[in-house]
C-alpha cells in the first residue's frame, strides 16, 4: 500500500510518518512516499509503479501545484483526511468530489474505523451451511479487533466459534496461501540491551507463483524479495546483529526505517524504497520488493541498505544464481553478505547525519543519495575514477610546489593551487547539481565505498566556477578559523576563491569501507566500534611514531625535527620506534591512544607492505590486534598513515585502512594523494601543532577535529592538508582533557 502525502510542515511530515507508523502496527504494509514541490515526475512514476495495490492520499496543502499534472488509472485510490486537514487539500486525480473521501478522526481502532474496514480484509455475512464455497474460505483473518458491521457476533472474533456457527466440519482443502506480513505487537517498554534477543535482516524469496526459494531465483519472471527484521537465526539472514542501541524509538509506534534495495540490472540500475515499522521487540512489519530475472541471467547482485532517517544502519549484499531448480551453484545458493564495517554498533545523536552517499551499491560511479524526509535517489557520476587521478595529479604536482615555496598562507602558490582545485572541484559538482533536484547537503555527510574506490568527495566544490584570474576572498582566513564567511554556494563565473566553498572544508565526512571482511562478524564490538558504554576516546595524549628514512632522503633532519616537536608537545607521552618489532612492543607497554606513521608503502609478493625505519618492512594483513590495540579494553587508538604513494590507484590504501580499522582502531586518517617523504613531515608537525598545540580550538567530535586539522593547514600553507580524510565514526567524542 503505498501512502502519499505532501506536507509543507515538519507537523505535516510527522503525522504522515506517525500515520503509516499506526497503520504498520495493525498489519498494514504502508509505504509512505513524501512529495515535494516539482516532483511531478517522481509522483507519476510511483503511481505507474505495477507492484502498488492500493494508494492513500492524505490531504495535504503541497498537492495544489501537482494536481493538474498528474494522471492514474491503475489503483484503487483512497483519498483520506487527517486530523487537521480539510478535504478541499486533496488533488483532483483522487477524485474527492465521489464522495469517497474517507475521515481518519484520530490515530486508533475507533478513530480510523472507515479506513480499516476498507484496506483490512473483511468477512461477508455467512451464507447457509450446506454451501460448499464456505469449505474454500481462508479462514485466517485478521479481523480479531473488528467487528463486521453487519455481522455482530459479540465478542472478539475467534475463527472456531465462526466455523461452528456456520457449521462447518473438518480441515478445509490445502491450498498455497499468500504470504501475508506478519504483525508485531504494540510496543511495550524496551528491555535492557542486555536481555533483547538479538535481531537480524531476514530475507525470503519466492517465485512469480509465490513458490519460496532458498537456492536459486527463478529465470524469466518476477521473483519477490521480503525483507524483515526479526530475532532468530533460520532462513536468509544477515550474520551482523542489529544492535538495538542502533535505534532510535519512539514509545508509541517504535521505529520507521527505510530499506533501500538497489539492483544491478543488465543496462541499468534501480533502487526501490520501502518504509519498515520496527517495535522495541519481536519482529518488524514485512516489506516485499519485486526483483525481475531475464531469462538468461546468471546471478542476481544486489545491495539492501537500513536507514533511520538519513544514516546507513546497517548493509549487505543480496547475491544468489539464478536456476531453474531451486538448487545451488558450487555450494552456494542465495545469501545475505553483511557490509560489517558499516554496521555501527550505536548511533548517537552526534553522529546523525544529513545525507548519505553509499558508493558500493550498483555500478561503477554510481551512488544512492539518501536525505532525511525524502526518498533516496540513484545518482551518476560517469568517469570518476578517471576525474579522480586527474584531480590528484594537479594536486600532487601542486603540493610539490607548496613545499619548495615554504608553504606560505596565501601566497601565489596557494591562491593558483585552490583556484586550480575549486574549478575542478566545480565541474564534479556541475555534474552533480541536476541530479540532486534541490537537495540540500550538509552539514554532516555520511560516504560509503567500497575498499578500491576513492570517491574525491571533499574537493567538491559549490561556491561557483572560478576565472583564471580569481582571487582568494576577503574573509578567507577567518573562514577557515570559524567556519563561516559571506561567500554562498551559487553558480557561474566567480572572481574570488573561498575556502569553505570544497566540501571537506565546510562539512563533516565521515567514510566508511564497505567490505565483508572489515570487522568480525557477530560477538562483542570490536575497540574501533562505537558502544553505548564506549563512546569517547582515550585522552590522545600517548603516541607512538614511526617513519621510514626515506623521509629525510631529500631533506636531512625532517624525522628529527617532528620527533622534537611530539616530544616538546607530550613530552614522555611521545615514543619513537624504528621497526615493526619495536612498534609491537610499544604498543603492549606504552598503550597510545594515537599511532603516527610516516611510512613507504611497497608491494610484497602482491600485498601491501609498509616499511618504516631503515629496512623494516611488513605486510599490512600480517598484522595481529595486538600491533594496533594496548591491553587493558576501552576505545581503540587513532591511527595517521601518512606515508608516500597511499593513493595510488594500483595499490588501493583503503587496504591498509580496512586493516587497521578491523585490527581496532577507532579512526584511521590518511590523505587522498600521493605524499613524499619530504611533504609528509611537515604535515605530521602541522598536524602535531594543531592538536597540542595552544591557543586553538577544541572541538568535541573527531570528525570536527579532522575539519579543523584540514582548515588549519590551509590557514597555515600546507594545502596538502586538504586531502586529510577520515574512515570511521565521525562521533566519536574527544576526551576534555584531550
Amino acid at each position: 500500500m503505498l501512502v502519499l502525502a505532501a506536507p509543507t510542515s515538519a507537523e505535516g511530515r510527522e503525522q504522515a510518518r506517525a500515520f503509516c507508523a499506526f497503520l504498520g502496527l495493525h498489519g498494514v504494509e504502508a509505504w509512505l512516499e513524501l512529495v515535494t514541490a516539482g516532483g511531478a515526475g517522481e509522483l507519476q512514476a510511483l503511481l505507474d509503479d505495477d507492484t502498488v495495490h492500493w494508494v492513500l492520499v492524505v490531504a495535504s496543502p503541497g498537492f495544489a501545484e501537482l494536481s493538474a499534472r498528474i494522471h492514474t488509472d491503475r489503483h484503487t485510490i483512497v483519498p483520506v483526511v487527517l486530523p487537521g486537514g480539510r478535504a478541499e487539500e486533496l488533488p483532483a486525480w483522487a477524485d474527492p468530489e465521489s464522495g469517497r473521501v474517507v475521515p481518519v478522526t484520530e490515530f486508533s481502532a475507533e478513530g480510523a474505523e472507515p479506513l480499516l474496514r476498507i484496506v483490512l480484509p473483511l468477512m461477508a455475512p455467512p451464507p447457509p451451511p450446506s454451501a460448499p464455497v464456505l469449505a474454500d474460505l481462508d479462514l485466517d483473518l485478521d479481523l480479531h479487533r473488528y467487528r463486521h458491521r453487519d455481522l455482530d457476533l459479540g465478542h472478539p472474533f475467534d475463527d472456531r466459534r465462526f466455523k461452528a456457527a456456520a457449521g462447518i466440519t473438518g480441515a478445509p482443502p490445502e491450498r498455497p496461501r499468500p504470504r501475508r506480513p506478519r504483525r508485531p505487537r504494540r510496543p511495550r517498554a524496551p528491555e535492557s540491551p542486555s536481555t533483547r534477543e538479538p535481531r537480524r535482516l531476514h530475507a525470503t524469496v519466492t517465485d512469480a507463483a509465490g513458490r519460496p526459494r532458498w537456492h536459486a531465483f527463478a529465470p524469466g519472471q518476477r521473483n519477490t524479495v521480503a525483507l524483515s527484521i526479526a530475532p532468530g537465526t533460520t532462513g536468509i539472514v544477515t550474520a551482523s546483529v542489529l544492535r538495538e542501541e542502533s535505534i532510535t524509538f519512539d514509545p508509541a509506534v517504535g521505529a520507521e526505517l527505510t530499506v533501500v534495495v538497489v539492483l544491478e540490472q543488465p543496462d541499468s540500475t534501480v533502487s526501490l524504497h520501502r518504509t519498515l515499522f520496527l517495535p522495541p521487540q519481536g519482529a518488524s512489519t514485512e516489506v516485499q520488493v519485486p526483483v525481475e530475472v531475464p531469462a538468461d541471467a546468471v546471478e542476481v547482485c544486489g545491495a539492501v541498505l537500513v536507514l533511520q532517517r538519513a544514516t546507513v544502519l546497517l548493509s549487505a549484499q543480496l547475491r544468489g544464481p539464478v536456476g531453474d531448480d531451486d538448487e545451488a551453484r558450487d555450494g552456494v545458493g542465495i545469501r545475505l553478505e553483511t557490509d560489517a564495517e558499516i554496521t555501527p554498533d550505536v548511533a548517537p545523536p552526534a553522529r546523525e547525519v544529513d545525507a548519505s552517499l553509499s558508493f558500493h551499491v550498483g555500478g561503477r560511479g554510481d551512488a544512492l543519495l539518501v536525505e532525511p524526509d525524502r526518498a533516496g535517489r540513484l545518482l551518476h557520476l560517469p568517469e570518476l575514477d578517471r576525474f579522480r587521478d586527474g584531480l590528484i595529479t594537479t594536486l600532487g604536482a601542486a603540493v610539490d610546489a607548496d613545499y619548495v615555496h615554504g608553504n606560505q598562507p596565501g601566497s601565489e602558490q596557494q591562491v593558483e593551487l585552490l583556484r586550480d582545485l575549486a574549478r575542478q572541484g566545480h565541474t564534479l559538482y556541475q555534474v552533480l547539481e541536476p541530479q540532486l533536484e534541490g537537495a540540500t547537503i550538509g552539514p554532516r555527510i555520511q560516504l560509503l565505498s567500497p575498499e578500491d574506490q576513492v570517491v574525491p568527495l571533499e574537493f567538491v566544490y559549490d561556491f561557483g566556477l572560478p576565472r583564471p584570474t580569481a582571487r582568494l576572498c576577503r574573509h578567507w582566513l577567518d573562514a577557515l578559523a570559524t567556519g563561516r564567511c559571506r561567500c554562498r554556494p551559487r553558480s557561474g563565473p566567480v572572481n574570488t576563491v573561498c575556502p569553505l566553498g570544497f566540501w571537506g572544508l565546510r562539512f563533516v565526512i565521515e567514510r566508511q569501507v564497505a567490505s565483508t571482511t572489515a570487522v568480525a562478524l557477530g560477538g562483542d564490538p570490536s575497540p574501533g566500534q562505537m558502544s553505548p558504554t564506549r563512546q569517547t576516546l582515550p585522552p590522545l595524549d600517548r603516541i607512538l611514531f614511526a617513519a621510514s628514512d626515506k623521509v629525510d632522503k631529500f631533506n636531512p633532519g625532517e624525522r628529527r625535527r617532528t620527533v622534537e616537536l611530539l616530544q616538546e608537545c607530550l613530552g614522555e607521552g611521545a615514543v619513537e620506534v624504528q621497526s615493526w618489532r619495536a612498534w609491537h612492543r610499544a604498543v603492549r607497554e606504552h598503550r597510545p591512544s594515537v599511532l603516527l606513521s610516516l611510512p613507504h608503502t611497497e608491494q610484497v609478493h602482491g600485498l601491501v607492505a609498509l616499511q618504516i625505519g631503515r629496512a623494516s618492512i611488513r605486510e599490512v594483513e600480517s598484522m595481529t590486534d595486538d600491533y594496533v590495540v594496548g591491553p587493558g579494553g576501552g576505545a581503540g587508538p587513532v591511527v595517521m598513515l601518512l606515508g608516500c604513494n597511499t593513493a595510488v590507484t594500483d595499490i588501493p590504501w583503503q587496504s591498509a585502512v580496512a586493516a587497521f580499522r578491523r585490527r581496532g582502531a577507532s579512526v584511521v586518517i590518511g590523505t587522498l594523494v600521493q605524499i613524499l617523504g619530504r611533504q609528509a613531515a611537515p604535515l605530521a608537525r602541522h598536524v602535531a601543532q594543531l592538536m597540542w598545540g595552544s591557543g586553538h580550538e577544541t572541538p568535541e567530535t573527531i570528525g570536527e577535529l579532522v575539519q579543523l586539522l584540514r582548515r588549519g593547514a590551509v590557514a597555515g600553507g600546507a594545502t596538502l592538508g586538504m586531502s586529510l580524510v577520515a574512515f570511521g565514526e565521525t562521533g566519536w567524542r574527544l576526551p576534555e582533557a584531550g
